[in-house]
């Protein structure tokens, strides 16, 4: 099963994301802050990244700049979701 890790500091939509990916037989893993889904990343290596770019903490950039200079061994995609 394909593994999304979710992360957005609104809860509404990530509630309405989870909820859509998981109808989509997607396991989905949600984080709230970028320091979260740092931590996500680096022990669950998710097969994709669903990343809000305005995060308390550690902003999307940073988060994904994180994601590519920690994780070398697999490629994990990336896709930016801002309002």
């Amino acid at each position: 099963m394909i593994e999304v890790l979710v992360v957005d500091d609104d809860f509404q939509l990530l509630e309405m994301l989870e909820i859509a990916l998981k109808s989509a037989g997607y396991k989905v893993l949600t984080a709230f802050s970028g320091e979260e889904a740092c931590r996500t990343v680096e022990l669950l290596l998710p097969d994709i990244v669903l990343l809000d770019l305005n995060l308390p903490g550690k902003s999307g950039f940073e988060v994904c700049r994180h994601i590519r200079s920690t994780i070398t061994d697999t490629y994990i995609p990336v896709i930016i979701l801002t309002a």
